[in-house]
């Protein structure tokens, strides 16, 4: 029989997986019904998504045997923040245009507002599902339960990294789940504003707005990183709060412009 400082956050990591599927799926079904937007959207988001990770996976990696190539060394410090950097502004770089891409190849006839809340949700979902449902939740859970049999068979340099990483996860609390979750919904806020972005760009046939998205993505991610060091997690939360409302206002202010005429809209002439 499992003990109860093993039981608890294996609970709690199933807790999280489920509240995220839950979660998704309702978003999923509340949006069809309040928009009408067709749900092949959500699974084009989910496919832009991960058709972007594919290729930014590749680009991290070619990056990091270059700088291992070129033995680039900035310090500790440095180093961290020029990965920080990097890992920011390439998921803008590789989000959109994946975004745009999918948009413009397999959606041409939906170009409403409401196609790209759709189409948002499915990729700020599928990442929660993968990350957090999946790869916290799931993965967690099942290598709690199965750690005395890994353990057994691992040699002991590996088991003993490997109960540091045990002992970590034992020590989860509610609290690192709640933020893991209410981070995850941020996220999918902000990638809803930001396929409205990109979803306008194609609207109206003007660059402006991808680039907007591509911009905003990287400093999002950046300042919730710098947050977080700074400020611990729960500052970082209220930072990608900020971010989150940032980019469901220009959604927003979109929508308003949405079915004025090309003439009409304030935005031809500022952006």
């Amino acid at each position: 029989m499992l003990s109860y400082p093993l039981v608890q956050p294996i609970a709690l990591f199933l807790l999280q997986a489920a509240v995220v599927f839950v979660g998704v799926i309702g978003l999923l079904i509340a949006l069809r019904r309040r928009l009408g937007a067709p749900p092949v959207l959500w699974g084009l988001g989910a496919l832009a998504f991960i058709l972007s990770q594919a290729g930014r996976s590749v680009f991290l990696v070619g990056l990091t045997l270059l700088s291992n190539a070129l033995r680039l060394d900035f310090g500790a410090e440095g180093n961290f923040w020029s990965n920080v950097v990097i890992l920011s502004f390439s998921a803008g770089l590789f989000e959109e245009p994946a975004r745009y891409v999918v948009l413009r190849l397999m959606a041409r006839e939906r170009r409403d507002w409401a196609d790209a809340v759709m189409f948002g949700a499915g990729h700020g979902g599928i990442e929660a599902i993968l990350l957090v449902g999946i790869g916290s939740g799931i993965v967690n859970s099942m290598l709690l339960l199965s750690a005395p049999i890994l353990l057994s068979v691992m040699p002991a340099d590996q088991a003993r990294e490997t109960q540091q990483l045990l002992d970590t996860l034992r020590g989860v609390g509610a609290d690192v789940i709640l933020a893991s979750l209410i981070e995850r919904a941020l996220a999918i806020a902000i990638h809803i504003g930001l396929s409205v972005m990109v979803m306008r760009t194609l609207a109206t046939r003007r660059s402006a707005w991808l680039i907007v998205a591509i911009v905003a993505h990287g400093v999002y991610n950046l300042v919730g990183i710098a947050a977080q060091r700074w400020w611990g997690v729960w500052g970082a939360e209220a930072v990608i709060a900020l971010c989150a409302m940032t980019a469901l206002a220009a959604a927003a202010w979109l929508r308003a412009r949405w079915s004025l005429p090309q003439s009409a809209s304030a935005e031809n002439t500022a952006l």
